[in-house]
């Protein structure tokens, strides 16, 4: 009945664009009586987007009860919908009702507003989200840092660098993206220390933020740490001193040393757009199909601890019907059904491991299945060949034929049921991640700093299906852990297409279509 009357009156304001003043007011007292109920997580969701194109303060004043609700997805949803209110008054209930008094909203709540008003644009907002950094609540500090740095806050840098000291992983690493996104010269100095930290999250988070700084001063510093790391980070720096200084000279750092020593009398940082067009540049090499013995489906990576994560869903029993535009190609596969193209590809990649490298390999449909239980191991000998015995024997859950076996009672495994794809605990899992949904995870979790994603369709499966939410969700956890998804398309779902994009690009990782 109540979920009838929503949709009732959201009908009735929408003929007249939210004018009717009483009609608005009334939405919202039946949404408060509504939310109150007993509706699940869903129908509240549901509800709480009903008052998408509210844009009032009273409206604000209803979702701020969903700031705290005991399901994360409810209260994202209510961040989504308030963070995308224009109008000054919705702004100035927060600041004035969740932000600013002393006692009152619980951390979670203030939180939650933090990052609404940072999706706003609240500048206004600023100064009183910054008097939030004393407080001991890391999940509270990193969202406040969050919205700083999205606001471009330079006047909350004093406050930030105070923070920075003797802050603990998840502070830190907060306060440190946000002096990046900020990208005042100033920020420079308080970031540039913690290039020799300890903990490779905090090095990946400050090569990130002095690449958005552009400071001389930090391609030097850049050039030694390069010279001090191995795996992945080293691509983490290259990228950093490409920002700074549009050269492309990959990973060694004597190159980088001899070209700066040439230079560096008389270096200017380039402009915005010169910067832009060497990004572009590199980001084209990126995608063309460059293989190595150790690559994956054409993706190459200098990482020495990484989690394979391939879909084994029913669909990958089909067969790719288009071999001529399939990019993987000059490689001979066992045959050209899409289970049998992934295993022998990952089969290659694995031999071709030398032993510096730690790995594991995740199969997930509707359920999720590890190589490993333990997690990454060394890539010897005896390691890579027990996991290519259990990649061989993958096959396809819920495929066609087997369920076409089932019902013929020559299989009483298969189903359709478990042949789902259960994309959101796939990648949950391979993060060390599953309290996520919690809400701000403040723990860095595994040493992984690269996963692998190879999919032929979109979440069926799960949690969370939605596509936005699952990249909600995985951003949140990649913020603190550095982590790269690398992702690769099989099949034609824009769906998929549009998650593997922006799971790559959220995380600096690399999407690939390999066509079908």
């Amino acid at each position: 009945m109540r979920r009838s009357l929503i949709a009732a009156l959201f009908a009735v304001c929408a003929v007249g664009g939210l004018a009717r003043a009483d009609l608005v007011d009334d939405l919202i007292a039946e949404f408060k009586r509504f939310y109150k109920g007993n509706a699940t997580p869903a129908e509240k969701i549901e509800a709480i987007h009903v008052l998408d194109k509210a844009d009032r303060d009273k409206a604000v004043e209803a979702l701020v009860d969903a700031f705290d609700d005991s399901d994360f997805t409810v209260r994202q949803a209510a961040v989504e919908v308030v963070g995308a209110y224009r109008a000054p008054e919705c702004s100035k209930w927060l600041i004035d009702n969740v932000i600013a008094p002393k006692r009152g909203p619980s951390s979670a709540t203030r939180a939650m507003a933090a990052e609404a008003l940072g999706l706003m644009g609240a500048t206004d907002a600023a100064e009183p989200l910054a008097g939030l950094l004393a407080e001991a609540d890391p999940a509270l500090i990193a969202s406040v840092c969050a919205a700083l740095g999205r606001l471009k806050s330079i006047t909350a840098i004093p406050a930030l660098t105070k923070v920075l000291k003797g802050a603990g992983d998840a502070t830190q690493i907060a306060v440190i993206d946000a002096l990046g996104e900020m990208k005042a010269p100033e920020a420079n100095a308080a970031v540039l220390p913690l290039l020799d930290d300890p903990r490779w999250q905090v090095r990946v988070s400050v090569a990130a933020a002095l690449g958005k700084l552009r400071q001389k001063e930090s391609v030097q510093p850049l050039i030694d740490r390069l010279r001090k790391e191995d795996g992945r980070i080293r691509d983490d720096i290259s990228k950093a001193l490409l920002s700074i200084t549009t050269f492309d000279l990959g990973i060694d750092p004597d190159r980088w040393q001899t070209q700066w020593d040439r230079v560096k009398d008389r270096f200017v940082v380039p402009s915005d757009a010169e910067v832009e067009k060497a990004r572009a540049a590199f980001e084209a090499a990126q995608l063309r199909y460059q293989p190595r013995g150790d690559d994956f489906a054409g993706i190459p990576t200098k990482s020495t601890r990484i989690i394979y994560v391939i879909d084994i869903s029913g669909s990958m029993e089909d067969a790719i019907l288009n071999k001529e535009k399939f990019k993987l190609q000059g490689r001979t596969y066992s045959s050209f059904v899409k289970m049998e193209v992934v295993k022998d590809e990952l089969v290659r990649t694995i031999q071709n491991l030398n032993d510096t490298v730690f790995f594991n390999v995740l199969g997930f449909a509707t359920e999720v299945k590890p190589w490993n239980k333990y997690g990454l191991v060394q890539a010897n000998i005896l390691n890579r060949n027990k996991a290519i015995e259990w990649i061989k024997k993958l096959q396809p859950i819920g495929g066609a034929s087997q369920n076409l076996k089932k019902k013929a009672g020559l299989s009483g495994s298969a189903g359709g049921g478990l042949g789902r794809t259960n994309t959101y605990d796939a990648l949950m899992t391979a993060l060390d991640a599953k309290a996520a949904q919690a809400g701000y995870d403040t723990n860095l979790g595994s040493p992984v700093d690269t996963i692998f994603l190879l999919t032929d369709g979109e979440p069926t499966a799960g949690p969370i299906t939605e596509v936005d939410r699952i990249l909600s969700d995985v951003r949140r956890v990649v913020q603190l852990r550095k982590v790269t998804i690398n992702t690769v398309q099989m099949g034609r779902s824009e769906n998929g297409r549009v998650l593997l994009q922006g799971l790559a690009a959220q995380s600096g990782g690399t999407y690939i279509d390999l066509g079908e």
